[in-house]
């Protein structure tokens, strides 16, 4: 089945909620005039639109009422019970909506779940806004593992959630589904494999970048923004290992003063070709994260005539396609016989495919899994370690009996670390 555009997606949804509803009370109102048993008063022009106006919610509480009627005989027959219901004090649940809003605006994103998680006394709950069909929010383990591993194969993103980031991550692994999710994996993987000894050559050099350049201020007992700078060191060994580029430096660019810098979307603000493409490419982010975050009739009716990835996409695209072209150009040259297998992921994939539009895809959705999520980790992790310096003595006391005088570990010495 082929996605719509969102704009198509809308109008197919308002005809969908609208028109029927509309329809039936303009079919009702020219029976009961014309064919009556009694003799009924006239509505005026403000009954009639009132009646119209109140149409559509009726009729979208009474297909919510079907659904719930529908999803309850459905755990009655497979004998589980629902999630909790999660209900708030205004129509439509909008007050739970706007603390969603608010709290990803001015807190750490999960911090709103888990408040309501704690009201309702469970891990796992289902929702609604404005009558639409129940969403099931969980942070139980288990039923994560599950739809992330054990089970993965019955759970799918579907179009909706597609169309909230199909103009940023195209149709790469983070968007696809079925058989193109398989696709894209199988493309990718056999980049990851673990006997991939070079690759962790890169993170040591960037790692010896990064600790040079904390070091200096660390002399100075200036304070440092570790998250800034893992920030820096993810985006400089993303490019080298997926792009195959080592002239990005954003670690040599001047440092910004921790708690004054100007900042972007994400962290420090960066100028240049690489800085605007690190800038569309968190504006991409938040507005991706944004739409999913809203209903989907909301936002889509919001970017109908304005839409906010456009933008982006434009920035992306200057940075990524002549990088792309190249790998794409050294292919197609003439190669020696006997030549190393290539180094980078775009050279993997250009190695694999010549659509420019599945390697920009893949490029982005594994820059997105790779550069956040390990410079949060990182950002974390010394923020815990500074906390419990019991466990940070610890951790010192392995390394140093492990590897002695070892200045670089190798993959063997990490697997020894157990603690």
């Amino acid at each position: 089945m082929v996605d719509l555009p969102y704009r198509l997606w809308f109008v197919r949804e308002i005809t969908f909620n609208f028109s029927p509803p509309l329809a039936a009370v303009f079919l009702g109102l020219h029976y009961l005039e014309r064919h009556a048993p009694v003799a009924i008063p006239q509505l005026g022009p403000v009954a009639k639109a009132l009646v119209y106006l109140f149409s559509v919610p009726v009729a979208a509480f009474l297909r919510r009422t079907a659904l719930i009627l529908y999803y309850s005989y459905r755990s009655w027959k497979l004998g589980v019970p629902q999630a909790p219901e999660l209900r708030g004090k205004r129509i439509g649940n909008l007050d739970l909506l706007d603390r969603f809003i608010r709290g990803m605006g001015a807190d750490y994103p999960g911090e709103a779940f888990d408040e309501l998680f704690d009201e309702a006394g469970s891990d796992t709950v289902r929702m609604s806004f404005l009558w639409t069909p129940d969403k099931v929010i969980t942070r139980d383990q288990d039923v994560v593992k599950f739809m992330l591993s054990t089970g993965f194969s019955d759970f799918w993103k579907g179009p909706t959630q597609r169309m909230c980031a199909a103009e940023f991550l195209g149709k790469g692994i983070f968007t696809a589904d079925g058989d193109d999710w398989k696709f894209h994996r199988s493309l990718a993987r056999p980049h990851f494999s673990r006997d991939r000894i070079s690759d962790y050559e890169i993170f040591v050099k960037y790692t010896d970048k990064l600790l040079h350049f904390m070091k200096r201020p660390a002399e100075r007992g200036e304070p440092i923004d570790v998250q800034e700078m893992f920030a820096r060191f993810t985006l400089d060994t993303a490019g080298e290992f997926l792009f195959g580029t080592s002239d990005l430096n954003t670690l040599e660019l001047p440092l910004p003063k921790a708690g004054h810098a100007a900042l972007g979307k994400k962290g420090a603000a960066m100028s240049g070709t690489y800085g605007d493409f690190v800038t569309a490419f968190e504006e991409a982010q938040m507005y991706s994260l944004a739409r999913a975050a809203s209903p989907t009739l909301i936002w889509t009716a919001k970017e109908f005539f304005h839409n906010k990835l456009s933008g982006t996409q434009k920035a992306i695209d200057a940075y990524l396609s002549p990088l792309i072209r190249r790998a794409l150009d050294n292919k197609r040259s003439e190669k020696p016989e006997g030549e190393a297998q290539p180094q980078s992921f775009l050279d993997h994939l250009a190695a694999s495919t010549d659509d420019m539009q599945v390697i920009k895809d893949q490029l982005l959705s594994i820059l997105l899994a790779a550069r956040d999520t390990t410079a949060s980790l990182l950002s974390f992790t010394c923020y815990m370690l500074a906390k419990h310096p019991h466990v940070m003595q610890k951790l010192k006391e392995e390394v140093s009996s492990r590897l002695e005088d070892s200045t670089h570990p190798s993959y063997d010495d990490l697997k020894q670390l157990k603690y």
